[in-house]
C-alpha cells in the first residue's frame, strides 16, 4: 500500500478474496495512463518483493477497465 500511495493518480485500492481463495486486487486511479506507469514499476520496486513473491505469475490477469456508473448508498 505505501508503493501505491506514492504514485501519481493513485484514487483507492480494495483486496478481495473468494470463497475459493482467489484474490482480486481492485485499485482505482485517475486516468489509465497513471495506471499503467505504476504497474510497469510495481514489479521493480524492492518494497514490494515479498507481495510479488506470494503471487503465481500465471494466476495474474491484469484488467484496466473503464468506469462507466458508480452508484453510492445514501441516507
Amino acid at each position: 500500500y505505501t508503493f501505491l500511495k506514492k504514485q501519481q493518480g493513485f484514487i483507492q485500492r480494495q483486496l478481495l478474496k473468494t470463497e475459493k481463495n482467489e484474490w482480486v486486487d481492485i485499485v482505482h486511479w485517475t486516468t489509465e495512463e497513471e495506471a499503467r506507469k505504476a504497474t510497469n514499476k510495481f514489479a521493480t520496486h524492492t518494497s514490494n518483493y515479498p507481495y510479488i513473491l506470494m503471487i503465481a505469475p500465471r494466476s495474474v490477469e491484469k484488467l484496466y477497465l473503464q468506469p462507466t456508473a458508480s452508484y453510492t448508498l445514501t441516507s
